[in-house]
């Protein structure tokens, strides 16, 4: 909400789905956020395969977590060519030491800039979304992940 606010000119797609540890409220306030931004569009819950489609038409994905694992989100948008945004998560510096988009390190100063560029810059976005794309063939591939299974059962033998 904070980013559609503060980017006027981009276009800001939300799929909801609250969940149990969804704060109280907040289900509300991203309506409202929503009715009253005319660049943020509230989507319902959908099924997996209409998110990896709006995974590969958008210009980056955003993720706001405070904490998390290796979201799946990432994985699927880096196979799609397209960058993540992170304001909190950046799982082992895989999204900084590869540069396959911004982890703002909890500034949403940062996360406002570096959505803008990406947002303004298609050369920039496209370069980020190939890196991305050759990062999963590089290390998520089945070969990739054959290779060093392969190359563990030989140092177990």
């Amino acid at each position: 909400m904070e980013l559609a606010e503060a980017l006027p000119d981009a276009r800001f797609r939300m799929v909801a789905c609250p969940m149990s540890e969804t704060p109280p409220g907040m289900a509300e306030r991203i309506e409202a956020a929503a009715e009253r931004l005319p660049n943020l569009e509230l989507l319902p819950p959908r099924p997996r395969s209409e998110l990896l489609e709006e995974i590969r038409n958008a210009v980056a994905v955003v993720k706001t977590s405070r904490v998390e694992g290796m979201p799946n989100t990432f994985l699927e948008a880096w196979a799609r060519g397209v960058p993540v945004l992170s304001l909190n998560v950046d799982p082992d510096a895989k999204i900084a030491n590869n540069d396959l988009g911004v982890a703002a390190e909890g500034s949403m100063e940062r996360l406002i800039e570096a959505t803008g560029s990406l947002w303004r810059d298609r050369d920039l976005r496209n370069a980020t979304g190939e890196r991305a794309r050759r990062f999963i063939q590089d290390v998520h591939s089945p070969q990739a992940v054959a290779d060093r299974w392969v190359a563990l059962l030989e140092e177990l033998i």
